[in-house]
């Protein structure tokens, strides 16, 4: 099995030119940050003990639950998403119960509709903001 991120593209830049035709009202620049930090895995999504840890499961800095894999935790199953997630979930058609991996790749993906890329990107900017 390949990780998730084979799938990606290596560099946003096709995504930044469909991005820009969503007529966005937030600044477009930070939204497509927020989702490529998260694509990258930059924002400290778990904790140990209240701060940043070697440990392989940390708690999700949202849920307080044990992960060892903190964005597909905040992606597929964190209640505190919840409402973001059924929203994406409702964009696509497919349900995180079904995959919880393949449901983050999705979201991560960069081959969204005009629709969903909207929903993406806000949930990126409050998941990057939220850390």
């Amino acid at each position: 099995m390949h990780p998730p991120y084979s799938g990606f593209e290596e560099h946003p830049g096709k995504v930044v030119g469909f991005v820009k035709a969503l007529d966005l009202e937030a600044d477009l620049d930070l939204l497509v940050a927020h989702w490529c930090r998260l694509r990258c895995g930059i924002p400290l999504l778990r904790h140990q003990h209240g701060r940043e840890g070697g440990a392989r499961f940390q708690d999700c800095i949202f849920c307080g639950k044990s992960t060892g894999k903190p964005v597909i935790h905040c992606v597929a199953s964190c209640p505190h998403w919840c409402t973001h997630r059924q929203r994406f979930s409702a964009a696509i058609g497919v349900s995180p119960e079904q995959s919880q991996l393949s449901f983050t790749v999705q979201f991560l993906s960069t081959g969204h509709t005009k629709g969903t890329m909207s929903v993406v990107l806000q949930w990126a900017r409050d998941i990057d903001r939220g850390a």
